[in-house]
């Protein structure tokens, strides 16, 4: 939500991702996840706020827009920074967590400089596909 205080009035953007899966089972799956995601928690990984609904093998997420720069093009972090905030918050420790560590999956939010956090935002890709192992190679892979 982005309040404009002086002008008293508040817009609310939201981005829409539709993906229609050749398999309804997976479809169920991805339903399922994104059910386990709403209550998961991440630290300094936040996601966006969202809604989703899936009719038949069709999955409609609404989530929440977030101004910020795409995690390679905020230069605040150096690559072993990002990949020890990734390791600690998403690999470590996990049964469920996300499957693609590309940086533009992650943006850094404009807030003020007195926290640390980034937005993960291809949320399709929270599942329990991957081993700590193979998430590990994955993260050293991106960066």
């Amino acid at each position: 939500m982005i309040t404009d205080h002086n002008e008293g009035v508040s817009h609310e953007m939201t981005l829409t991702k539709v993906c229609t899966y050749t398999d309804i089972h997976v479809a169920k799956s991805v339903e399922n996840n994104l059910k386990r995601l709403k209550t998961d928690f991440f630290n300094r990984i936040k996601i966006p706020n969202f809604i989703f609904a899936r009719v038949n093998n069709i999955i409609q997420i609404e989530m929440q827009f977030i101004p910020g720069l795409q995690l390679r093009k905020s230069e605040l972090l150096s690559d072993e920074q990002m990949q020890k905030v990734i390791y600690e918050d998403l690999i470590l420790n996990r049964e469920y967590s996300f499957t693609d560590f590309k940086p533009h999956n992650f943006l850094v939010p404009k807030h003020d400089c007195h926290s640390f956090y980034l937005y993960y935002v291809d949320l399709v890709k929270y599942n329990n596909w991957l081993t700590e192992e193979e998430r590990i190679e994955h993260l050293h892979s991106n960066f």
